[in-house]
């Protein structure tokens, strides 16, 4: 227990000492974001972490982030403005391409063929979707 009698290397070796308690680290790892998974797809939102047919995907932090909004609500359309809006901290620049080559990159990294994307559908002339069809088993 923390009291305010402690000093700052106690309070510190207390919060380190419960961070490392194993059932605190169950606990934590139980309530942290499922795993989504979609056919050979598996999404790990706690390590950031995306295998295709069991092989690491690598995608980067901006390709993640994208795919992991898009898999979260399988089936809703985000326009390019909306990813761009949710995921880039600074003001639209004019130019949503950015998000077309993300969306083009990670589907390299996770189809099967790019060309014909099962994981992440294009909806013309409105934006793109994560595949409904696939259902998460998690």
């Amino acid at each position: 227990m923390i009291t305010f009698a402690d000093s700052e290397e106690e309070v510190a070796d207390k919060v380190v000492s419960a961070l490392m308690n194993k059932e605190n680290f169950e606990y934590m790892e139980q309530t942290a974001e499922k795993i989504l998974y979609f056919r050979d797809l598996a999404i790990y939102p706690g390590t950031r972490e995306v295998y295709h047919r069991g092989k690491e995907a690598g995608l980067t932090f901006t390709q993640f982030e994208i795919l992991y909004l898009l898999a979260r609500s399988p089936g809703r359309i985000f326009t390019k403005e909306i990813i761009y809006d949710l995921l880039w901290d600074e003001p639209y620049s004019g130019d949503y391409n950015i998000v077309m080559s993300h969306i083009s990159h990670i589907r390299k990294k996770i189809e099967d063929n790019p060309e014909k994307p099962i994981y992440i559908q294009t909806v013309w002339g409105v934006g793109y979707r994560f595949n409904a069809n696939l259902g998460s088993d998690s």
